[in-house]
């Protein structure tokens, strides 16, 4: 009976650790844990969750655009690096910026596309590290290209209409040729006007103060220029003054009606009537040289840009 009892107990025990050794799960295989790809995922300033290999942003490239970013992690990661990257794979402006990070948590980036950077598609590239094992992810950015409208409000609109009633298209501003007429505008000033060409421009190296010179001016310049500020000295209500003289060359991106433009490298200026999509439409005079007033002038953007010297802006009156 006592072998039956002790019998019993051992095969009792004998199950139990049996039991217990089965219920111990595996040792993990470190090699396969390590290979694992970490777990990271991306949230926009709005709590949109982006795909890797997705569609981030847009913009034109008339703005400064900024993207705060939140960037999730876990699974061992040990250092993100996150950066902004052009269609060549540069980065774009120094944003390029990584942290050591311990186990899972949260990180923000902001980055930002400056104005007038070129048009196409740029990446935000995340590198998530487990040790020297990196898995990237990629979101593409588009810049698309800036497209500029800026029109008259209607009080500016009918100052322009004035002007053109009184200093009419295909007449000429100078004076001591056929047909002169003096103009008194409703500001006070006096000018003339004639229907034949002046004969000496400033252009090829002939003196417009000469005492035989036909051509006009006013206290800040001769020919075209005096006339682009004649006209911006009514539209203004007053001479525009030096403070508001901008020379960056973006500055073609934002002008304005009212706005007096010099180009040509120093050599032209005009007084923007509108813009219409990029192209910019404008009075002036002496263009071919002859003191001839137009109201029809015209360039695009992306030439002006090639020659231009700097703008008086409206709004810096």
């Amino acid at each position: 009976m006592k072998r039956f009892f002790r019998a019993a107990v051992s095969l009792f025990l004998a199950m139990v650790l049996l039991a217990g050794y089965a219920a111990v799960p595996a040792a993990p295989n470190t090699a396969q844990a390590a290979s694992k790809k970490p777990s990271v995922y991306i949230v926009t300033w709005d709590n949109r969750k982006i795909n890797s290999g997705k569609a981030f942003a847009s913009s034109d490239n008339g703005q400064l655009y900024t993207a705060p970013l939140t960037i999730y992690y876990a699974n061992n990661v040990t250092y993100v690096r996150v950066r902004l990257v052009n269609n060549k794979n540069k980065v774009v402006n120094g944003q390029d910026q990584g942290w050591t990070v311990y186990g899972s948590g949260s990180l923000s980036w902001s980055c930002s596309i400056p104005a007038w950077s070129p048009t196409g598609n740029y990446k935000v590239v995340v590198d998530a590290y487990q040790g020297k094992k990196a898995t990237s992810f990629s979101f593409s950015w588009k810049v698309t290209q800036y497209v500029h409208t800026a029109r008259p409000g209607a009080a500016m609109q009918r100052s322009f209409d004035y002007l053109k009633s009184m200093l009419p298209q295909g007449k000429y501003w100078n004076h001591g040729t056929k047909k002169v007429q003096t103009v008194r505008l409703s500001n006070g000033v006096t000018t003339t006007i004639s229907s034949g060409p002046c004969n000496a421009w400033s252009h090829k190296g002939e003196n417009c103060r000469s005492s035989s010179a036909t051509c006009n001016s006013n206290s800040r310049g001769y020919q075209c220029h005096g006339f682009a500020m004649m006209l911006a000295e009514y539209v203004w209500g007053k001479m525009p003054p030096w403070s508001s003289q901008v020379d960056d060359i973006n500055a073609v991106y934002t002008l304005a009606p009212g706005d007096v433009v010099r180009y040509l490298n120093d050599k032209h200026t005009f007084f923007v009537l509108k813009v219409e999509k990029n192209k910019v439409y404008f009075a002036d005079c002496n263009w071919g040289q002859t003191c001839r007033i137009r109201w029809n002038g015209s360039i695009s953007v992306s030439e002006l840009k090639k020659t231009f010297t700097y703008v008086f802006k409206y709004d810096k009156r």
